[in-house]
């Protein structure tokens, strides 16, 4: 065999080898392993995956399909999204086991692109989604079935925004921080709206940051029905207490403005809380009382400076008290504007 020909074996039996390791590697039966250890992995949504989902809740042709390790249970699991930036992150403890990237299934065509990482034992999934889509998700035989739905098909819609977040802790008294509170009442609102006849969708479902000016345009570009602002109050001169609702004063007060539901929610949370009632106070200052097209109004739970009030808007008791009166709030807003019966 001369020089030239055995170079050209060479080169072809190289070129094979490549061949056969990129099939193997992109097949659905290669098995890729994140253990933990601060491992990264990137992988495009496979559009063409088939899922096994066989139930009535879920869309075996549209869903992501995650096998959970054996061990995890579904208290383990946290689901989270941000609206806003178009993003899911899951995660949970692997325990003693692996998590099998191979495994994931995705038919879900809202995903752009999903990253694994692990560190400490700690799995997280991220998620890029292609718009602005509702999460919901089911856990069933070690299997998690995430589904993604589009906000703009929701007949009635309320977007709920808890104040703060990230490193905008809100008002912070003793190492207690708005951001916290006004998340958690926030997501016991969730709970009390999960089967109702309305679509609740917020601004945040994390500890996460966002400006007021994208929250405001967030609004305006999925056209709520309504939008809820939750905040906590604090002043520096003086002891004062109570509930107050802040809205637009540039639209009115008829049914449908901004005062209509401001006076509305006020008096909802004020009878669940038994606060001081401070009334619908002019808000036109606020960024996203002012400049949300939707009927807007941002709820002051209570003073963080007042010990009365911080006791109740800091307890479990008192923010379920708080999600059941602005849930409360809301239906009749949505009630006598004809948007529900």
């Amino acid at each position: 065999m001369d020089k030239v020909t055995l170079r050209a074996s060479v080169i072809s039996g190289i070129l094979f080898l490549v061949v056969i390791i990129l099939i193997f590697e992109l097949s659905p039966g290669f098995s890729q392993r994140i253990k933990a250890n601060p491992t990264e992995k990137e992988v495009s949504g496979d559009k063409n995956a088939k899922s096994a989902v066989k139930t009535m809740e879920m869309d075996p042709n549209d869903n992501l399909d995650i096998p959970i390790p054996e061990g995890v249970t579904e208290s383990d699991i946290t689901v989270s999204s941000n609206m806003i930036y178009k993003s899911v992150n899951i995660s949970f403890d692997v325990k003693d086991n692996t998590f099998d990237v191979a495994g994931v299934k995705n038919t879900a065509k809202q995903i752009i692109q999903i990253s694994y990482s692990s560190d400490n034992g700690r799995i997280d999934i991220s998620i890029s989604l292609g718009g602005h889509y509702n999460v919901k998700w089911l856990y069933q035989d070690n299997h998690l079935y995430v589904r993604f739905f589009d906000i703009n098909n929701s007949a009635v819609k309320v977007l709920v925004d808890p104040g703060h977040g990230g490193n905008d802790v809100g008002a912070n008294r003793d190492g207690i921080f708005e951001k916290n509170i006004t998340l958690s009442v926030c997501q016991k609102l969730k709970e009390l709206a999960a089967d109702d006849e309305f679509e609740l969708y917020f601004t945040r479902e994390d500890d996460t940051y966002s400006s007021v000016e994208e929250r405001a345009a967030f609004a305006n570009e999925t056209g709520p029905d309504l939008y809820v602002s939750v905040h906590i109050n604090w002043y520096d001169e003086g002891d004062i207490q109570g509930t107050s609702v802040l809205y637009n004063s540039l639209n009115g007060t008829d049914k449908g403005s901004s005062y209509w539901l401001a006076d509305i929610l006020d008096r909802a949370v004020v009878k669940q809380l038994g606060t001081v009632d401070k009334g619908p106070v002019e808000g036109d200052s606020i960024y996203v009382v002012r400049y949300t097209q939707a009927p807007a109004a941002l709820i002051e739970l209570g003073f963080m400076t007042n010990d009365n009030d911080l006791n109740i808007i800091n307890s479990d008791e008192g923010q379920a008290k708080a999600a059941k009166g602005i849930y409360e709030g809301i239906k009749q807003a949505l009630t006598e504007s004809n948007k529900i019966k």
